[in-house]
């Protein structure tokens, strides 16, 4: 049917990449985003100080490629993002390269198939959109597994002796790949490591002490790679605050916790990202799919004979969903699942759950369960890049900017009050003001700003304290209201009005899908300590409000 197969290939990933040029501006910051943005201005020798410190739990690669484009290209969100995208490319090329070695036994349309599966999971599309390090981590992912699975089926094909050179080739680049990962992330980089090694473990039996002593100095070569990281982690990671909770210890036990991280996980593997919005027409078809094609697929002879998806994909499911427990309350295990944090998972699930396609002998069915998952697929990056879904790790720092500067007549004449918390200011390093202040002057120079450590987070705030805030010069007065705990947002809008000042705006932001509120609402019946009645799920995560002064 496809003749001209690697056209095709280049025509998806180009649909699918103007679709990301067109929305760069939609995209609120997230996360570990803005903390790099942040950082992306700084000089090299003040990246290197901020991240290899225990106020930051990311190593500083990232940062550092961001500011070398940006020294280019410039620091906007844009610039970044469309770093990001480049990345993506690089990821999606080894990705073809993967789907040629698994399927390379199948018809090249089958093979376009395969990869279209993978290539349209948002983990990689969304990673366009997040100039953070999942890009570069699946591309880097990517590439070294590709380069491992050649330098395997060299060392498989005991006839090929005269290729052996091409195989240290492929291995040294594995190792370079594999230690140079560590530099953008060291979870996923871990995982990655791991999943190999345990690999080449289990299929050891039988190999030659030449070819074990090879494989062994690849290992010992990876090491001294990263032995800055080693040293880090030693000195310092212990410091480091991951962002625990007091929720974390509920009466959830842990390993239930455990469990529902891994169904996230498994949940997360439909569409790339858990908190993309579940309707019930996208969950039970994606979950009929998943398990289909994944007993077709490891079934195969290749799969099943060399342990792929048990090491690459199992044992990082199981891994992840065991360490995050450590590192997030149970609370929120549909939130921050395994495929988040390795960024090679994802993909790779689809390449091998892809495989099943091939087994499939009936065209028509074959077809129906492409468009199926292709659709699924397409909708999360949608309504992901749409920003119609987003979570409360996710503050929309650049939808209050753009409100701000459509009713405030002078900036300087601004004081904002926001709860933009967690990691939206590398947590103070380098900087007087506290953490998320750094959030407002970027995206708001020249204004004042409050940003209330308690606020929506803890302890009531009440009205006397809240009047000493209002008690500002400034005619101008803006209030970032987390709809979560909203009564200390509420209490500082009653304290601004008895202190003259006048609501003349107010706008709701982020709304939440219909399902995502049910869910929430069903969370909250758990018994879990350390909710409170006003934490019920709102139609919006904010609320933005202008005050001015008569």
């Amino acid at each position: 049917m496809f003749q001209r197969t690697h056209w095709i290939a280049i025509g998806i990933i180009t649909l699918l990449s103007l679709f990301t040029l067109l929305t760069l501006g939609q995209r609120s910051v997230a996360a570990d985003e803005f903390s790099m943005f942040w950082a992306a201005e700084k000089s090299v020798s003040t990246i290197l100080q901020l991240y290899f410190s225990p106020f930051e739990n990311n190593p500083a690669g990232c940062a550092i490629v961001q500011h070398s484009w940006g020294s280019i290209f410039g620091f906007s969100d844009e610039s970044l993002r469309i770093l990001s995208l480049l990345f993506v490319w690089g990821a999606l090329v080894y990705l073809w390269k993967l789907t040629n070695l698994y399927a390379n036994a199948t018809s090249a349309t089958l093979r376009l198939t395969v990869f279209s599966l993978a290539a349209t999971t948002p983990v990689v599309w969304m990673a366009a959109n997040f100039a953070r390090y999942q890009a570069m981590v699946i591309m880097l992912g990517l590439a070294a597994l590709y380069y491992y699975v050649l330098w395997y089926k060299l060392q498989e094909n005991k006839q090929q002796e005269s290729k052996q050179q091409s195989a240290y080739r492929y291995l040294l680049l594995y190792a370079v790949l594999t230690g140079l990962s560590f530099y953008f992330h060291y979870l996923s980089a871990a995982v990655f490591a791991v999943s190999a090694g345990l690999h080449y473990l289990s299929t050891v039996r039988g190999r030659s002490l030449r070819q074990v002593s090879i494989w062994a100095a690849s290992q010992v070569f990876i090491l001294v790679l990263i032995i800055p990281i080693i040293i880090l982690i030693l000195s310092t990671y212990s410091q480091m605050d991951l962002g625990t909770s007091s929720l974390a210890a509920t009466n959830i036990k842990k390993p239930l916790a455990a469990v529902l991280f891994f169904g996230a996980t498994v949940f997360g593997l439909m569409n790339g990202f858990a908190v993309a919005p579940w309707t019930v027409w996208v969950v039970v078809p994606m979950a009929c799919i998943l398990v289909y094609l994944s007993i077709l697929a490891v079934r195969s002879e290749a799969i099943a004979r060399n342990r792929f998806a048990l090491f690459f994909l199992g044992f990082p499911l199981v891994f992840m969903s065991l360490a995050v427990v450590k590192m997030y309350p149970p609370l929120q295990f549909y939130l921050i699942p395994s495929v988040q944090r390795v960024g090679f998972l994802a993909p790779l699930f689809w390449l091998i759950a892809g495989l099943g396609i091939t087994r499939i002998a009936n065209v028509r069915l074959r077809n129906a369960v492409v468009a199926v998952a292709i659709t699924c697929n397409l909708y999360a990056i949608g309504t992901w890049n749409l920003n119609i879904v987003a979570t409360q790790q996710t503050p929309p720092v650049r939808e209050v900017r753009d409100f701000v500067r459509s009713k405030t007549q002078n900036l300087t004449q601004l004081t904002i009050a926001h709860p933009f918390g967690y990691r939206y200011g590398m947590e103070s390093v380098g900087s007087s003001t506290p953490g998320s202040g750094t959030a407002v002057n970027r995206y708001l120079p020249g204004a004042a700003d409050i940003f209330w450590r308690e606020t929506d987070m803890t302890a009531e705030v009440g009205i006397d304290s809240c009047k000493r805030m209002a008690a500002t010069s400034t005619p101008e007065f803006v209030i970032v209201q987390r709809n979560r705990l909203h009564i200390n947002a509420d209490n500082l809008s009653a304290a601004l009005l008895q202190s003259g000042y006048e609501l003349e705006a107010e706008m709701p932001l982020q709304r939440q899908t219909a399902f995502d509120v049910w869910f929430k609402a069903q969370m909250l019946k758990l018994p879990i300590a350390g909710f409170k009645e006003d934490a019920a799920p709102q139609p919006y995560l904010y609320t933005v409000r202008y005050f001015r002064k008569q």
